[in-house]
């Protein structure tokens, strides 16, 4: 049983000083802590700057701080070999916490970019990122205001907390760059100090209401006819090194009990679960696990909004949930934003594991769980209580419930994988291996129980789940993993281990795989019905021949490959 709950929330109160010498002219002043070599920056904050960066194909801009780099490095590397490879790259550490393979170091001046591309290519680093200056997800009138912005948005914040529970107990912190924004290095540090100390009868609820924005202009969103494809892709790209961050800094204080709540933004982009799937294909599958078990990120419902601001999903994501703040922007407009939905979720998983003396992730599966049941996926209160009264008062013998291959079973099971994703397990199926497919409602068809293994608290179904999108039918075999939190079970995650594309009314006779030479040699499909096909096939040159699957409109043509293809063949074309 928890004894001790503690709630603790990253606020953002604007009082540091900023030092406009540049870093080769500041004196360093450091604190050391009770842990080994473990070294906080102390100093006064470099003047922001924009540092240009190249990644993925993409070129983009990071608002950050002057001369700094945030380096993770591979858990191989030792400290001593860390600090030998930042000195050989004219650097030189300003802040570290070794335990986490964490440095913050100082470079010139104008050579931020040039050294990110550096670390970016060595082996013996993880993750490279500028010091990021991040914005509060509030909308923009808050950045209008003439006030202290920091100070005005923290106390928002940490009200909408309290208003879940007056009696909780919170902590904050000043994680603010003086030049307005969150410092990530300070934030960084706050949250090694909470987790670092967090013992085993403790549970943590970390609120984060910032992060990237799209443009530097204010009241900008998504679909704006001023808003190019590249300010979009620079956004994506740096959504998801704001994420992968913290997790990667997290990820060895996986078995601890901590949730960390992310405001999803105010940027009216409805691509989140896109852009996390892009960010899983990037983690490691430890990592993978940590985000699916610490993180949850939070849009929100305002029926006053100006504009359609809140980030969020174009349909559910377990990794997403949406609070309701109508209530506050009624009051006043300055309400809005997912900086205040989030911490009302953080109040939400707060009060239910005091109340409910729950682990706070036992009570983020629940969110998870309630969001889903909800209308339009909006979490309250009380439908967080009733899900976990609900799983309380159920037969908990799930070993012998799941043995039963009843309908009432099957359904169950269906339900929980909506919001799941497939993925291609082979090397050589026909999808490609970064393909994903987020379950939606009413996408599976059936399910069949194969093998349940039960050890302690942990419950393994093997299943033949039957899924669909449009007329297109595909069969996957995989591995639900369930595990006990006191009070019932939680789906933890599924795994992959076969994808069948089950036979369908073939139209092979209207499609074809021919060479064409006019430019390039590509093998070209062409559809030459009235249908939109899913056509599926092979090729080779001179290696193993590569199965493909290709989705082609009526009376059109995709390319397959290019280069000297020696066969080819068509396997089936099913209607989309």
């Amino acid at each position: 049983m928890r004894t001790k709950f503690n709630i603790l929330l990253l606020f953002f109160i604007m009082f540091v000083a900023c030092n406009k010498q540049p870093p080769s002219q500041r004196t360093p002043i450091f604190s050391k802590s009770i842990f080994q070599n473990e070294i906080k920056y102390c100093t006064s904050e470099p003047p922001a700057t924009k540092i240009s960066l190249q990644e993925g194909g993409i070129d983009y801009q990071v608002d950050a701080t002057e001369g700094q780099l945030m380096v993770i490095f591979d858990e191989t590397v030792s400290h001593d070999k860390a600090i030998s490879i930042i000195q050989s790259h004219n650097a030189t550490v300003a802040a570290q916490i070794p335990y986490l393979n964490y440095y913050l170091i100082e470079v010139p001046v104008g050579k931020e970019s040039v050294t990110y591309s550096r670390f970016h290519k060595l082996d013996e680093v993880d993750f490279v990122y500028p010091n990021a200056i991040e914005q509060w997800c509030a909308t923009a009138a808050h950045i209008l205001d003439n006030y202290s912005i920091g100070a005005k948005h923290g106390e928002q914040v940490e009200s909408m907390l309290i208003g879940c529970n007056p009696l909780m107990n919170i902590t904050t912190y000043n994680v603010a760059y003086n030049g307005g924004g969150v410092n990530t290095n300070k934030a960084v540090e706050y949250v090694e100090q909470i987790l670092s100390t967090l013992d085993s009868d403790n549970g943590a609820v970390i609120n984060m209401s910032f992060g990237p924005t799209l443009t530097n202009r204010k009241r900008v969103l998504w679909n704006d006819r001023s808003v190019t494809e590249k300010n979009r892709n620079s956004f994506k790209r740096r959504y998801i090194n704001g994420l992968k961050r913290w997790i990667k800094l997290t990820t060895k204080y996986e078995d601890r009990d901590f949730v960390i709540v992310n405001s999803a933004g105010n940027e009216g982009m409805k691509e989140v679960e896109f852009i996390i799937e892009d960010l899983k294909n990037e983690l490691s599958y430890q990592e993978c696990k940590t985000f699916e078990k610490h993180f949850i990120i939070v849009s929100a419902k305002d029926d006053n909004k100006e504009g359609d601001y809140p980030n969020d999903v174009s349909a559910y994501h377990k990794m997403v949930t949406k609070a309701d703040i109508s209530d506050m922007t009624a009051q006043d407009l300055d309400w809005q934003g997912t900086s205040f939905s989030a911490p009302r979720v953080a109040g939400y998983i707060s009060t239910a594991a005091e109340q409910h003396k729950l682990a706070v992730t036992s009570v983020l599966q629940h969110v998870r769980t309630a969001t889903k049941k909800a209308v339009d996926n909006v979490l309250t209160y009380e439908l967080l209580e009733e899900e976990i009264k609900n799983a309380s008062s159920n037969d908990t013998d799930v070993e012998y419930k799941y043995d039963n291959n009843n309908n009432s079973v099957k359904q169950d099971l269906a339900d929980d994988l909506v919001g799941q994703i497939i993925y291609e397990p082979s090397e050589n199926g026909y999808f490609p291996q970064k393909w994903r497919w987020t379950i939606g409602q009413g996408e599976v068809l059936g399910v069949e129980v194969l093998a349940r293994d039960v050890f302690l608290d942990n419950l393994n179904i093997r299943v033949l789940a039957h899924l669909h999108r449009d007329a297109i039918k595909i069969d996957t075999e995989l591995i639900m993993h369930y595990v006990k939190n006191g009070i019932g079970y939680i789906l933890q995650s599924t795994t992959v281990t076969k994808l069948i594309i089950p036979s369908q009314t073939d139209y092979s006779q209207y499609v074809r795989l021919e060479m064409d030479y006019d430019f390039i040699p590509t093998l070209m499909l062409y559809n030459n019905s009235d249908m939109t096909l899913f056509v599926g096939g092979d090729w080779s040159s001179n290696a193993e021949p590569k199965r493909f699957v290709s989705i082609v409109e009526p009376n059109s043509s995709e390319s397959i490959a290019i280069g000297n293809i020696r066969s080819y063949h068509i396997h089936f074309a099913y209607r989309k």
